[in-house]
C-alpha cells in the first residue's frame, strides 16, 4: 500500500492520543472504581520486511517479552475505558533462504486507548487504537535512519477472577493487533509500499480496584 492522504491523517491523529491519556488518568485516579493492572507475556508477529533478493529473505522482531501497565475506569454500567502502555524487547532475526541469524535488540513501546465490555462469564472483550514505536539498539540496516512509529489497531479478550480477600484479581489476556511498517531508510531505497504486520500477544498478571 502506497502513502495516501488517509495514512497522513492517521499519523496526525496519534498525537491527539496522549492528551486523552493524560485526561483519563486524572479522571481515573479520582474515581471510586478505578482499576490498575500489570501483566507480563510474550508477543509474536509476522515479518517486518519480506523480499526476494536472490532468494527469500525476511526480517522479523522475534517474540519479545512484553510488560504492560494499564488503568481502567467505568464509562457506564458495563463498559470501561482503558489506558495501556506496553514495552517489549527481543532480538531482530533474519531468515535468508532458510538460514537464520539474530541481529541487534529491538525495543517496542506502545500506547493504546481501548474500550472493553462483557463477553461471557468472566471474559471481557476489548478494542482500541494507539501508537507503536520501534526503537532499535543500533541504527543500521532498515533502521539506519531511525525506527517508525505507526498507528496501531487492536482487539482482544481478558479474563479475571478474585484472589481470596486480598482485593487483588488474577488476570489473563490475549491481544491481536496490526499496523503498517515502513522506515525512512526503506523509502530512501525505493521501497514505496507499506507492509502490514500482524501480532498476537498473551499475558498474565494481576489487577486491583481502588
Amino acid at each position: 500500500m502506497t502513502i495516501t492522504p488517509l495514512t497522513g491523517h492517521l499519523r496526525t491523529m496519534r498525537y491527539y492520543l496522549f492528551p486523552a491519556f493524560a485526561a483519563l488518568i486524572g479522571a481515573g485516579v479520582a474515581g471510586a472504581q478505578t482499576t490498575a493492572r500489570v501483566t507480563a507475556g510474550v508477543t509474536g508477529g509476522t515479518a517486518l520486511v519480506h523480499d526476494e533478493l536472490g532468494g527469500p529473505i525476511s526480517l522479523g522482531a522475534g517474540r519479545p517479552v512484553t510488560i504492560a501497565l494499564a488503568i481502567t475506569h467505568p464509562i457506564g454500567a458495563k463498559y470501561r475505558l482503558l489506558i495501556e502502555g506496553r514495552v517489549g524487547r527481543a532480538n531482530v532475526n533474519v531468515d535468508d533462504s532458510g538460514v537464520q541469524s539474530d541481529l541487534e535488540s529491538l525495543t517496542t513501546v506502545g500506547a493504546m486507548l481501548l474500550v472493553d465490555g462483557p463477553f461471557a462469564g468472566a471474559f471481557r472483550w476489548e478494542i482500541g487504537a494507539g501508537v507503536l514505536s520501534y526503537r532499535p539498539a543500533d541504527q543500521r540496516g532498515v533502521f539506519l535512519q531511525g525506527g517508525p512509529s505507526p498507528w496501531l489497531l487492536g482487539a482482544g479478550l481478558s479474563w479475571s477472577r478474585p484472589m481470596g480477600g486480598s482485593g487483588l484479581r488474577m488476570l489473563a489476556n490475549a491481544r491481536y493487533d496490526f499496523h503498517q511498517f515502513q522506515t525512512r531508510q526503506l523509502e530512501s531505497r525505493g521501497y514505496s509500499q507499506y507492509r502490514t504486520v500482524h501480532r498476537v500477544g498473551l499475558g498474565v498478571g494481576i489487577e486491583r480496584r481502588f
